[in-house]
């Protein structure tokens, strides 16, 4: 029996094209790589939903709001150490309580102490 190997590459490293070819074969072959990719998409596509509504509710009732939220320290912490790990080009798009900036000095007082 031949063992299956499976390499992994860089998005910037080139793949030669036999092993493109042996890592296809291996996922026409198993049909439970397959069935896993299928899973692992409709999971991603629920969680993608989610965060949609979650973004659009979030939009909804700050509007309702008043113009400006007073936080607490425990609270912006919170916020801090999530925005840290998303990154300030995605803080961009999701934070609307706090300018990206912000939140992550936010980060650098409260968190990283």
């Amino acid at each position: 029996m031949q063992s299956e190997r499976i390499a992994v590459w860089s998005r910037n490293s080139p793949q030669p094209a036999s092993s493109r070819y042996h890592v296809r074969s291996i996922m026409k072959d198993n049909k439970w790589v397959r069935l896993l990719a299928y899973i692992t998409g409709m999971v991603n596509q629920r969680l993608l939903l989610q965060c949609e509504y979650l973004l659009a509710e979030n939009r909804i009732l700050r509007s309702q709001l008043p113009t400006r939220l007073r936080l607490a320290d425990a609270h912006r912490s919170t916020l801090a150490e999530i925005g840290k790990r998303l990154g300030r080009k995605y803080l961009a798009e999701m934070a609307c309580v706090a300018k990206p900036a912000t939140i992550l000095a936010w980060y650098r007082r409260l968190v990283e102490q």
